[in-house]
Parts: structure tokens; C-alpha cells; sequence
């Protein structure tokens, strides 16, 4: 709630407060209560001047108020910059109303976030602003982090409310939140606390012979990608983590070879659909479903396929790659995946298709493989995968779901989770369409203080569902602010993360930590005591990054451009070039192999009928068919540009009417 103050004007005062926005005028005084009405006062008795009805592109509609003769109230509330009115920190003022007709009023609110300097709506931070940003994120990782192991280590997650240690049901590993939260550690350069950690897992964990059923896509990403992150900071001296003489013997990737052996045997015979359980030390569960998630089967490639690389061993990469191609070969002759498959029959028993719940990171790990590996064959089942989200499932700004065979909308609704999709659009160069999405998703965010889990972007309404009602500290939006920040050099991306931060430390700080919220439909944010590993491994290294990043001009390291990391689904970095490095024949030959090892790089020209897009791979240019079905797509190249360099400006560059023979 803002201090109340009074901005004045002839016969006209302005009054800031929180949750409603006053104006006195001409004698009377009014109030605009968002989403709810517009009142009218010249007594204690209000005149209801409208009621919510909808969003337009540059205001709200309040339409049904009280009787006015024949009529009822109606008010147009238009949002506009009125740059400086009532301070930097107020969001909304109700600056000025009229009535130009008869009953039909127009309203002005001013809203600081649409003074823009940059495409996210909002306006460029100060050096010294995005200075104490960072030191105020370093202090709620610490208070997070010293929370869980004063409270809950060794114990998989912290409850921050109740302040003691909680399971975590999908995978109970003692000690997970701190593997999960190493690399963390190591981004903020803490060298004593990065060794402490490290020493306590070992402390903890000779191996992972444990009677435990586990998730093997939570326990793929969470503790095994923690094991292989920190283990690279760990071993390698040049990060600097080997100070003070610390000793280090390959604790964490002995520990990560022998989690990678007993959940590889989630895979049927070293090949197929993995199942979604394996009990770590008898392996598959009997009576376990043969049912997998298309996220949850295809997005163990990144981990698996480091543990190949740093072990030698090239069987987990080989298998857990197959099995996102498996997934990959059954899509629609539209080019979409569904939700859920059955692994013995390959018949999909979910043909909803989206981007969030459930496939999010599949589309993330085969462009995150190719980007390790060079796997064309990855790049290849991106491009193509990538094209058909953008045909049939984007509407616009937003991505709902849609039938894996036919694109016929199925629900209108946006998730969470899918604010992953802009940073991997950064990633491919697509800038405009990641902005334009980031912009839309912080409508959400404005409108509930959060990204809850689900959110109808037609009638801008938070989901019925309870779970649609929560905020699970996730780090999605985060993380796509990250990239797009640092693609676009634009600043003014870091006033949003500013948003994200006081929105944390205001709902969801306890004196234990920090703590996921529900009931954002009721504008309540309960605290639920869950803080999910993820909020140290992830959000608060997003938001690190986000401000840290932006201080100087190289920026943070583990974004240098030079020396390029990917991170994972679970925000573990690995260094692209010391991977690519270890790429032995013996893995490149155990990966599929791509049509784009074939491609010539010879000058190519596409039919005059094509349309010519920017290329999402940095090494072509690509023109496109307008997509109709999966078979009418049909691509060509131009000349191989340089190693790394993003094609930002197509200009001048045309299709003509000859097409290789390759492509037909």
C-alpha cells in the first residue's frame, strides 16, 4: 500500500493509494477500482459509474452501472504514460475523468509502466538502482539458502513457513536442495561456501543405493544435473574453485555416474521410452505405468548426454537422445507432439499439444543438444518442431493448447511454465516474436502479482482450479528476461525483473525462507510452507544474473559470449566449448545423424512461392513455405555464414525459382 499523498490541480486532486485510485473533481469524487467498477461520489452514497467488462488494447471497459434515464453508466478507462505523476513508485493514477456524452464517461489512469524506453513497457534502471537489485537478490538467496541448512539439510526440501526439512514425493534424495544449489553458489562466486557444500554431499552420499522410488525426470534434472555442474566448477581450476589448497577427487561425478547407471534403467533394454518411476536399487517398479510425459521421456538428453561426455561412456547420451527422437518420429503430419504416449503401443493417450505442462522442456532439450554436441539430426527435429509451435499452436502473443492432429484450439489457456518459450526464442534469434510474448506474460504478472500456474488470456481471469491459482516460485519468466536482456543489450527489460523481485520479498518471504502462494484469484497469496529446490537452483540465479549481468560491460561471466555455457531445464550450466571437446567418434557415431552434415554450403535459392524468414540456426539462412501441413515443408540455404553469428538482417536477400534436388 503507497503513502497517501495529494497531487493538486486546479479543481482537480489526485490521490495515490493501493488497492483503489481516487480523484476529487469539480466537487465530486470518484474511484476506479481495477477490474471491479468505477464510482462516482457527491455524497456517502455512490453512483456506480460501471462495471468490469473487458480489456481493450489501450484501456477497460466498465459497461452496466446505474440507471441513467433510458440508460445505464458506462466508462471508458484509457492507460497511457503520464510520465512523473505522483513519483516513480506509484504504478496507477486516476488522473482525470469527463463525461463527453450523456452517461458515458472517459476515464484517464496513468500508468507508469507504459512509459517505456524499451519493448518491455518499462522504463531504464539506473546503475545504482540495478546495483542494489542484485545485493538485495544476493541477500534472499543467502536467507533462503542459510534457512534450508540451518532447518531442513539434510532433508530433500526446506518448509519455510513451519521451519524444518520436508520431502520432497518425486524425489526423496537426501541433501537435494543443496546439489541443486551448488552451481548457485558458484555463479555468486562464493569459493568457501561452493567447497563447504560440495564437502557436506559427499559427507552425506557414498552412492545412491537407496529403496526409494524416484521420478526420473525430477531426479534427472535436479540432483544429477547439480552433480555434473558442480562437479565442472569443481575440477576445473581456471573457475577458481580449488582455492586454499581445497582437495577434490571426483566425488561428484563418481556420484553422478552411479545415479545416471541405476536411472538409465528406466530404459527398456538400453533403448525406448524410458518409464516415468525407477526405484534406485531395483530398478522399474512393478506395475509401473507404460505411459510417459513427452517432457518427462524427452528431457533427460542434456544431462545424459554430459555424463557420456565426462565419463566416456557413450551409452546415456545414446539412449536418452533416442528416446526424444522416438518421440520426435511419432509427432502428427502436422508436425506436434501430444502430452502423454504409451511406450509399449506408441500410441498417444494425450493429443493436446502446447508448449507448457508436460512437453516445455522437450522442445528445449533438442535445440540444447545441438548446441552441446552439434547433433544435426537435433537441430533438425528443432527446426521442424519449432515451425509447426508457430503454425498451429501460436495465437498471437500467447500459446494455448491445441490438437496434436488437426490444430483445433482446445483451451485458451496460459501457463506458467510456458515462459520458458521467449528464451528459447532469443536463443534462435527470434527477438521480436520472445519480446512480444514477455510482454503479454507481464500483463499477467501486473494483473495478479504473479505468473500463476494457469490464466485464461481471453477473459484475463486467473484459472478456477487451485492449481491454476498458485505461484510455485518458479523461474521461468525470470530466465527468459536473462536472455533477452542480454540479446538486446535494452535495460529496460531489468525494470520487470524488478517487479518479479518485490512481488517475492512482499507475498512469499518468511522468516525461514521464502514460500510458494495460492489463491491469486482472490488476490489473497496464501502461503502454502513449500519452497521447491528449483527457487535456489534457479529463480534466485536468474534474478542474480538478471541485475549482475547488467552492471558492466562484459557482464557475468557464465554469459560471456566468448566462452558461450547452456544452461539446463533445472538452470545447470555447462560450458559449451570444453563440451564439444569431448565429443569422442565414439559419441558423435552413437548420436542420430542430421540431414545438415549433408547440406552444401554453395549459394542455394528457394522458389519464388516461398516466403523468406530470418533463420533460427546460426549458420543458414533459410526461406520457408507458408506451412499447410507437415509434408509441403520444404526449405534452402544460402551460403554458411560464420561460426556463431546470428543473422539479425535479411535485407536484400531473395528467393528465386530454383530448388536443390536435396530438398525435394
Amino acid at each position: 500500500m503507497h503513502a497517501l499523498r495529494f497531487v493538486l490541480f486546479t479543481t482537480l486532486v489526485v490521490e495515490c493509494v493501493g488497492e483503489s485510485y481516487k480523484m476529487r473533481k469539480d466537487g465530486y469524487t470518484y474511484e476506479w477500482h481495477p477490474k471491479e467498477a468505477v464510482r462516482q461520489y457527491h455524497s456517502s452514497v455512490p453512483v456506480v459509474l460501471g462495471r468490469y467488462e473487458k480489456e481493450l488494447n489501450d484501456g477497460q471497459m466498465y459497461t452496466n452501472g446505474d440507471t441513467c434515464g433510458a440508460t445505464k453508466r458506462s466508462t471508458f478507462v484509457q492507460l497511457k504514460c503520464c510520465d512523473g505523476v505522483c513519483g516513480d513508485e506509484d504504478r496507477y493514477v486516476l488522473y482525470d475523468i469527463k463525461e463527453p456524452k450523456p452517461c458515458q464517461y472517459e476515464a484517464v489512469v496513468c500508468d507508469a509502466m507504459l512509459c517505456a524506453e524499451g519493448p518491455s513497457s518499462g522504463k531504464a534502471l539506473s546503475l545504482n538502482e540495478i546495483r542494489k537489485l542484485r545485493e538485495e537478490t544476493r541477500e534472499m538467496f543467502y536467507h533462503a539458502y542459510n534457512s534450508y541448512m540451518t532447518h531442513a539439510f539434510p532433508a530433500a526440501e526446506l518448509r519455510p513457513v513451519s521451519c524444518q526439512g520436508g520431502d520432497f514425493s518425486f524425489s526423496d534424495i537426501p541433501g537435494l536442495t543443496l546439489i541443486d544449489t551448488l552451481d548457485t553458489l558458484a555463479i555468486l562466486d562464493d569459493v568457501p561456501q561452493f567447497q563447504k557444500g560440495v564437502d557436506a554431499v559427499l559427507d552425506i552420499l557414498d552412492d545412491f543405493d537407496f529403496d526409494l522410488n524416484v521420478s526420473v525426470f525430477e531426479t534427472t534434472i535436479r540432483a544429477l544435473g547439480g552433480l555434473l555442474s558442480a562437479h565442472i566448477f569443481a575440477s576445473t581450476p581456471k573457475y577458481g574453485f580449488t582455492a586454499g589448497g581445497w582437495r577434490y577427487s571426483d566425488g561428484l561425478l563418481h556420484l553422478a555416474v552411479d545415479l545416471a547407471e541405476r536411472l538409465s534403467a528406466a530404459f527398456p533394454e538400453d533403448q525406448g521410452i524410458p518409464y516415468g518411476t525407477v526405484n534406485l536399487r531395483y530398478g522399474v517398479p512393478e506395475g509401473e505405468t507404460p505411459v510417459a510425459s513427452v517432457a518427462g521421456a524427452g528431457s533427460l538428453s542434456v544431462e545424459f548426454l554430459i555424463v557420456s561426455l565426462l565419463s566416456g561412456n557413450e551409452k546415456y547420451g545414446r539412449i536418452a537422445v533416442h528416446a526424444s527422437k522416438l518421440l520426435f518420429d511419432f509427432r502428427s503430419h502436422i508436425g506436434l507432439v501430444g502430452k502423454h504416449i504409451n511406450a509399449k503401443t506408441m500410441e498417444w493417450t494425450e493429443t493436446g499439444s502446447g508448449i507448457g505442462t508436460n512437453t516445455d522442456s522437450f522442445y528445449e532439450y533438442l535445440l540444447k543438444v545441438y548446441m552441446l554436441s552439434g547433433s544435426g539430426a537435433s537441430w533438425e527435429m528443432f527446426e521442424e518442431s519449432y515451425e509447426a509451435v508457430m503454425a498451429f499452436i501460436a495465437d498471437g502473443d500467447w500459446y494455448p493448447d491445441v490438437h496434436m492432429k488437426t490444430g483445433e484450439l482446445q483451451r485458451q489457456r496460459a501457463e506458467g511454465l510456458l515462459a520458458f518459450w521467449p528464451g528459447l526464442q532469443t536463443l534462435i534469434g527470434d527477438h521480436a516474436s520472445a519480446a512480444n510474448t514477455m510482454n503479454a506474460l507481464m500483463s499477467i504478472w501486473r494483473d495478479a502479482y504473479f505468473l500463476p500456474e494457469g490464466y485464461d488470456y481471453k477473459l484475463r481471469s486467473v484459472g478456477s482450479n487451485p492449481v491454476d491459482q498458485s505461484y510455485l516460485l518458479r523461474p521461468e519468466f525470470i530466465e527468459s528476461l536473462v536472455y533477452l536482456r542480454k540479446a538486446t543489450n535494452d535495460n529496460s527489460w531489468l525494470r520487470a525483473g524488478k517487479e518479479v523481485l518485490e512481488s517475492i520479498q512482499t507475498f512469499c518471504r518468511t522468516p525461514c525462507g521464502y514460500t510458494s502462494v495460492e489463491n491469486l484469484r482472490d488476490g489473497k497469496a496464501t502461503k502454502q510452507d513449500l519452497m521447491p529446490s528449483f527457487f535456489l537452483s534457479e529463480t534466485a540465479k536468474y534474478l542474480y544474473l538478471l541485475f549482475d549481468d547488467a552492471l558492466t560491460k562484459e557482464g557475468h561471466w557464465v554469459l560471456s559470449p566468448s566462452d558461450p555455457w547452456v544452461f539446463s531445464t533445472e538452470a545447470h550450466p555447462y560450458p559449451i566449448k570444453a563440451m564439444q571437446n569431448l565429443v569422442t567418434p565414439n559419441i558423435s557415431a552413437s548420436l542420430p545423424e542430421g540431414i545438415l552434415t549433408a547440406r552444401p554450403s554453395a549459394l542455394r535459392e528457394c522458389p519464388a512461392e516461398q516466403l523468406w524468414v530470418q533463420s533460427y540456426n546460426p549458420y543458414y539462412v533459410v526461406c520457408l513455405a507458408t506451412m499447410k501441413s507437415h509434408t509441403a515443408r520444404r526449405r534452402c540455404c544460402t551460403a554458411a555464414t560464420p561460426a556463431n553469428s546470428y543473422l539479425q538482417d535479411t535485407a536484400g536477400v531473395g528467393c528465386s525459382t530454383q530448388f536443390s534436388d536435396l530438398d525435394k
